[in-house]
């Protein structure tokens, strides 16, 4: 039981983790086209 709701934990902050960092690359990729 105690092992379920950790992993489940884990995942979502994998999760977020995994969009802020496409968020991230997102932004970083469209500064690079408004800066050419």
């Amino acid at each position: 039981m105690n092992i379920k709701i950790s992993y489940t934990l884990f995942f979502q902050v994998k999760e977020k983790k995994k969009k802020i960092s496409g968020m991230i690359s997102f932004k970083i990729k469209v500064a690079n086209t408004t800066m050419k």
